[in-house]
């Protein structure tokens, strides 16, 4: 799979390389961000002042009505959001080095165009990996912590609350569900912002077109491939299994099973396309050997 090589490439990447070392090196523009604890720590003291504040409890409660959804999606979407923020860089990266006149005396050096650019996306990555809180020993509680009403309720509809040895594997099965989920969103929105990262800086030097078309491609990716499984979910498979007669609480553990499979088969067609359609660019051939050693087709 495209996904996995690419992630497990991005995982090992070539520290001995000049220009992997000097695109590290590039000076960061990164904001210093709050850490998990600490914007945890803000929404509940905004949630207490609420409560204790008789003058201003109106105000708070609007606010926290803001922030909590906010954060929500923050430890949700992680991969998503940071997965366009690696995109944005890494193209604005490329860009420049083309602007530069370096990149086509790079290109014609050994590691070849596909090589020059992996190596400066992935070092962008690595140059943010303090960031990227996607190993971070709080994410996923807090995670979890979050998605479980949403567990709590899908299983208690399942229909199985008289028998408790059933609705404990129910609820197992979608939290594992949604543990998976996370992954692979992490992963491949992740990838998906790395390779778009590389594709439209091929197309374009210009720095706000490679602004533009990134975010607006990252986002339109995305959107139609959530599309997609919610279609699936919500308006396919229910008559199809009204049809078949297939109800029951595995029928109903199975329909966001098969959109999650959709979403993350939908996303590995697109990181297979775009790769493709950067070799085509590149005039190399899709089948390339990375500085990694891994073979990516």
């Amino acid at each position: 799979m495209m996904t996995w090589t690419l992630w497990r490439a991005l995982q090992r990447p070539p520290r001995a390389n000049r220009v992997f070392q000097m695109s590290l090196a590039e000076p960061r523009q990164t904001r210093r961000m709050l850490s998990n604890h600490a914007l945890i720590a803000g929404v509940l003291l905004l949630t207490l002042i609420a409560v204790l504040s008789r003058e201003f409890s109106s105000f708070l409660s609007l606010l926290i009505l803001v922030i909590i959804p906010l954060t929500t999606l923050n430890f949700l979407l992680t991969g998503p959001i940071y997965g366009l923020r690696w995109a944005v860089q890494s193209a604005a990266a490329i860009a420049r080095l083309r602007r530069s006149g370096l990149y086509e005396l790079l290109c014609v050096a050994p590691p070849g165009p596909l090589n020059t650019n992996w190596l400066v996306c992935a070092s962008v990555f690595h140059r943010l990996s303090d960031g990227v809180p996607l190993e971070s020993q709080s994410l996923w509680p807090i995670r979890l912590l979050l998605s479980l009403p949403i567990i709590v309720y899908v299983s208690l509809q399942s229909g199985v609350t008289d028998r408790p040895v059933t609705l404990g594997v129910v609820m197992g099965l979608y939290l594992l569900l949604i543990i998976l989920w996370f992954r692979i969103e992490d992963v491949q929105s992740m990838l998906l912002g790395g390779v778009l990262g590389m594709f439209v800086p091929a197309h374009t030097q210009d720095q706000v077109e490679v602004n533009i078309a990134t975010i607006g491609g990252y986002l339109l990716i995305q959107l139609l491939a959530y599309l997609g499984a919610i279609l699936l979910l919500y308006l396919a498979l229910p008559p199809l299994y009204s049809r078949l007669g297939f109800n029951g609480w595995l029928a109903d553990y199975s329909r966001p099973a098969l959109a999650l499979f959709l979403l993350a088969s939908a996303r590995e067609v697109i990181l297979r396309l775009l790769w493709q359609r950067l070799c085509s660019r590149l005039n190399i051939r899709a089948e390339v050997s990375l500085m990694t050693g891994y073979r990516v087709y």
